[in-house]
């Protein structure tokens, strides 16, 4: 009878440290892909101009991808469709963990900064070539800087 119990308990511990060993080892990873680069932006000057908005944007955003990164491009998409885009540069090689920080001016529709305004955060896309020449498109997660 004894053994029975504790092979009972044996067999509760294992269906709960397993579970959660697995949860722990296996969630961080498929999680990465959602957050590889993050930072903060400021407008540093905004223009109306009839339709349009003519900003400059301040970028600080950091490399969380688990690589060093020798070059891509960063795009300014806008929200509501996006296949437009409102401009794009060139990015600097960035170590993992590093920080990279960049201002550059904007002209975006009037719609689209409001959402700024309004708590939306610009739609910044970091794309790059994978060592095998495959597309790589990450967002960058970014909180405003008043």
């Amino acid at each position: 009878m004894q053994t029975t119990r504790h092979f009972d308990c044996l067999k509760l511990e294992i269906a709960v440290i397993v579970p959660l060993l697995l949860a722990v080892l296996v969630l961080p990873a498929s999680a990465k892909d959602g957050r590889d680069f993050a930072g903060s932006y400021q407008v540093k000057a905004a223009v109306v101009e009839g339709p349009n908005v003519h900003v400059t944007l301040a970028f600080n955003f950091r490399n969380y991808s688990g690589a060093d990164i020798a070059g891509g491009t960063l795009t300014l998409f806008d929200h509501l469709q996006e296949t437009k885009t409102y401009g794009s540069f060139a990015a600097a090689a960035i170590s993992d963990r590093d920080a990279l920080q960049v201002q550059k001016d904007f002209t975006v529709t009037a719609a689209e900064y409001h959402s700024w305004l309004n708590g939306r955060t610009p739609l910044l896309v970091f794309e790059r070539k994978d060592s095998s020449g495959h597309p790589i498109r990450r967002q960058v997660e970014l909180v405003r800087i008043p």
